[in-house]
This record gives C-alpha cells, sequence and structure tokens, in this order.
C-alpha cells in the first residue's frame, strides 16, 4: 500500500529566536529569513504554528507587538510558558520541560486529513477534530537554551531542528533530528513531513541518552522537583524566621524563670 505523506499537524517555534534574529541592543528584531515562506504554507494547509516564548505575560506582550506589526501576525500564535496549563502545572512547566510542549499542543484544535492509498486503496477516513499528536509536530529552536529546548521536545515525542546563528554553533547534534542555518533550508513543508527530507519515521519519546521514555513522567518529575526545590526555599526562609522566634521565646522564657528565682 502506497500511502500519502503525514504533513506535521503542527510547528512550534520554541524561543523568540527561533523565530526572530535580534539586534545587539535585544530589543530590534526581523524575522529569520525563511520562515515567512515556512509560516504561510503551513497556513495554506491548515497547520497551525506556535511561538512559545519562555517568560511571563509582559514577554509575551512583546512578542505579540512584535508579530502583530509585521506580516506574520495572522500566521502564528503566541504563547507563553506561563501561560499554557493550568495554575497548578504552570507554575513548574518552564523550559527545558516537554509538559510545556504538551500543554501548549491543548491550546490548538486541529481538522486531521485523511488519506488515500494508491489507485483510491488503503484509504482512511479524517479523524474528528482534536489536539495535534506530538509524533507529528516539528519543533524548532536555537539560542543558548538551544540544547535544552531539544531534548525537551525529543522528550515529548516530537520531531525537532535546531537553526543555527552562525555555522557550527549547534550543541546539540545528539539529541535533533536535523540542524539548519537558515530556513531558507527547508524549501517546501514536505521536507518536515514524515516521511521527509529529514526523517522516515514518526518519533517516539525519548531521553537524551536515547531510551524510550513517558512524557508526562518525564513532566511529572520535572514538577515534583522544582516544587521541592521551591519549598526547599520557603522552608529555610520560614526557618530563619523560626529561630528568631525561638530565640526571642528563649529569652522571655529565661526572664519568667528569673523572675520566679526572685521571689524564693
Amino acid at each position: 500500500m502506497v500511502r500519502n505523506i503525514d504533513l506535521p499537524e503542527c510547528l512550534i517555534f520554541y524561543g523568540r529566536e527561533a523565530l526572530f534574529d535580534f539586534a545587539d541592543d535585544g530589543i530590534g528584531a526581523t524575522i529569520k529569513a525563511g520562515a515567512e515562506k515556512i509560516l504561510k504554507e503551513a497556513s495554506d494547509i491548515g497547520t497551525p504554528c506556535i511561538l512559545l516564548s519562555e517568560g511571563d505575560i509582559s514577554s509575551v506582550e512583546l512578542v505579540q507587538k512584535m508579530i502583530g506589526g509585521s506580516s506574520i501576525q495572522n500566521l502564528i500564535k503566541a504563547l507563553s510558558t506561563l501561560e499554557v496549563g493550568n495554575d497548578e502545572s504552570s507554575i513548574y512547566n518552564q523550559s527545558p520541560s516537554p509538559l510545556a510542549l504538551l500543554d501548549a499542543l491543548d491550546d490548538i484544535t486541529i481538522e486531521p486529513r485523511g488519506f488515500g492509498g494508491s489507485s483510491g486503496f488503503g484509504t482512511k477516513l479524517a479523524d474528528p477534530p482534536r489536539s495535534p499528536l506530538p509524533k507529528h509536530c516539528v519543533v524548532f529552536t536555537s539560542g543558548v537554551k538551544g540544547r535544552d529546548r531539544c531534548i525537551a521536545a525529543r522528550q515529548a515525542g516530537m520531531r525537532v531542528i535546531f537553526i543555527e546563528k552562525n555555522f557550527g554553533d549547534c550543541d546539540a547534534d545528539d539529541v535533533v533530528d536535523g540542524v539548519i542555518t537558515s530556513f531558507e533550508e527547508i524549501y517546501f513543508i514536505d521536507d518536515i513531513a514524515t516521511p521527509g527530507s529529514f526523517w522516515l519515521n514518526p518519533p517516539s519519546p525519548r531521553d537524551e541518552n536515547g531510551d524510550r521514555i513517558d512524557p508526562y513522567i518525564i513532566a511529572e518529575q520535572i514538577k515534583r522537583n522544582r516544587k521541592r526545590n521551591n519549598n526547599n526555599s520557603n522552608e529555610a526562609e520560614t526557618e530563619i524566621d523560626g529561630n528568631l522566634s525561638t530565640k526571642e521565646i528563649d529569652e522571655s522564657e529565661m526572664a519568667r524563670i528569673l523572675a520566679d528565682l526572685d521571689t524564693l
């Protein structure tokens, strides 16, 4: 049976550096060469695009302003790792974490495509509307957190491509599916389909060492670790306050004892 390729169900630009080139002052920015073509082609075939920023709402507002004044304002949705997910998880899903990526998909609904085999054989009707499947999502990332973001995407069971600012910048060759220096190296969105120019089969969630994992278990571990670290920090502050209170109690207790002795 010959089946159609699986086109990406969602493109995620993980971190602002994945989509924009920033000026030295960190304020001025331009869209990376070739990115607009990818976004337009994704829009034409119904593939949603997300810019997942790592920061608070002010960071997202900045990104939204950058997008709003550009030609891609209707082609991509800006989200923050602090916005996606519920109140409990959103505190602990900051990068790098597969939970941030998986939660971002919950904000998206697509109408999956069906497919037909050679001469009409092996057809499959489209699924009902749902969120994109991680195995059919492609993550683009770059910057100093690039490797951590790549590991998070790998743990989430997504394909990931690292965009180098300068040739040889990538420090994540062992955890990526492809390395490019420009979006212009992706001629058509079919290049990042399954199969495509970078891979043949859908991915499965794996850790940094290539071992299979359950991304939700990893995400829960990350949440617990960060919650424990947060609690330890709060306990340390409480312990300091407690010691001060204990010292005050001890002094007052000693004064009471001395007063009792004076009456003897």
